[in-house]
């Protein structure tokens, strides 16, 4: 038996009549429309972002995104609704109701990694007190529970250079890193890697990713010319203590962090990371921005191999946005969606990114990292590396999938 919802549709349509010398508006009550709710065609439908609702659909039992006319918010489907990082949110995407991730870029209302005119004029109504803030908490910059005109102005800077521009900037951040690893030991990972190194006062912090599973934490403080380290190494769920130096050069070409730690766990077998870091102060990674084409053996739906498309927004400091994209399948069928992500890319094209993967078959969603570098020759930019979908160790219902992707720049522009 199909669920019905009755919804009245009223139809206005305008007269010329002097009131006030004002144009009056006639509306008339139509016939109620039955709405199907367990169709998710009608279920979705949507002209704007305030349309959509995440909860539990009142016909399917189950959690949706959706019109409010059949879904209701829900504490039940908090997971559905909010995913893994707490950041999705409902939006109104080419008229159907869907789940987004929340960027970090200023104004950006609907979670597309863009600021546009009517988001601008959406701040504006914020700053006057005329809407709430929860309409738009990412104009928010400071998270302060108010919008200035200092933070609009930093939205009107997205919407005009594009996100990664307009991102607030790490007062501890140091910088992103080029790296190469190389280990000695039973652990094997590839030796290229990226690194995003944190200063505070005296105390430095690097976190080195070899792999979307495979990471490198450590900190210090200078003594003389030395660096001590002290830290962990993790690879998948299994973390080991690690310690050893580092030394800090500085030229007008690049700041270098060599160093090696070594694990310090007297009943394992001695794991060895020697490491080389650099940071190019002359090479610009805004160079590699555009719109990538993805190729993998097998799609974060653990679906068999497929293809994405996604833009690269990144700023001159190397922070960096993702857009959204979506998985398809060699017969071009709808796989899943990525959201947009958080990105670091090193001046010569070492990256990471983190982002969420929709499954469109199950409604699941799932972590979705990956690692690599891109680089740029006659033939124009390309990459390669690996990615990692789902949670490590795998639990839950959701797919784990870790596989290498290659991907090359179909355009240099972000429309």
């Amino acid at each position: 038996m199909r669920n019905l919802r009755t919804v009245r549709v009223f139809r206005c349509h305008a007269w010329s009549g002097l009131i006030g010398f004002g144009l009056a508006l006639a509306c008339t009550s139509q016939p109620a429309v039955a709405l199907d709710c367990t169709a998710p065609a009608e279920a979705r439908a949507c002209d704007a972002d305030d349309d959509c609702v995440c909860g539990t659909n009142g016909a399917t039992a189950q959690c949706d995104v959706g019109i409010a006319a059949c879904v209701s918010a829900d504490a039940d489907c908090a997971r559905f609704c909010l995913g893994f990082e707490q950041r999705l949110l409902a939006v109104c995407r080419e008229g159907t109701c869907a789940r987004a991730r929340r960027t970090q870029c200023p104004g950006d209302c609907n979670a597309d990694a863009r600021v546009a005119v009517p988001e601008l004029v959406t701040g504006v109504t914020i700053v006057v007190d005329a809407r709430p803030l929860s309409v738009c908490p990412n104009v928010d910059v400071d998270g302060d529970g108010a919008v200035d005109v200092a933070e609009l102005i930093r939205a009107v800077r997205a919407a005009l250079s594009g996100c990664a521009a307009a991102l607030p900037e790490p007062p501890d951040r140091r910088g992103i890193y080029d790296g190469h690893v190389d280990l000695t030991g039973e652990l094997q990972a590839p030796s290229e890697a990226v690194a995003q190194v944190h200063s505070y006062h005296d105390m430095n912090w690097l976190e080195i990713f070899l792999t979307p599973n495979f990471r490198i934490h450590v900190s210090g403080r200078p003594n003389g010319a030395t660096l001590p380290l002290d830290g962990y190494l993790t690879y998948t769920d299994v973390g080991y203590g690690i310690s050893g130096t580092a030394t800090i050069s500085n030229t007008d070409e690049e700041e270098v962090i060599e160093g090696s730690v070594q694990t310090d766990i007297a009943s394992l077998p001695p794991e060895t990371a020697s490491f080389v870091l650099r940071r190019s102060h002359v090479a610009n990674p805004q160079r590699f921005a555009g719109r990538y084409r993805f190729e993998v053996p097998y799609s974060p739906s653990a679906n068999g191999p497929s293809t994405f498309e996604i833009n690269l927004d990144i700023a001159p400091n190397g922070a960096a946005l993702s857009g959204e994209g979506v998985d398809r399948d060699s017969n071009a069928t709808p796989l899943g969606t990525l959201t947009t992500g958080d990105c670091v890319v090193a001046p010569q094209g070492h990256f990471y990114c983190r982002m969420v993967y929709l499954i469109s078959a199950s409604g699941l969603s799932t972590p979705l990292q990956f690692t690599g570098v891109l680089s740029t020759d006659a033939s124009g930019t390309s990459g390669s590396g690996q990615f990692l979908s789902g949670y490590d160790p795998p639990f839950g219902p959701e797919p784990y999938v870790s596989a290498d992707w290659s991907a090359r720049r179909i355009s240099e522009s972000l429309d």
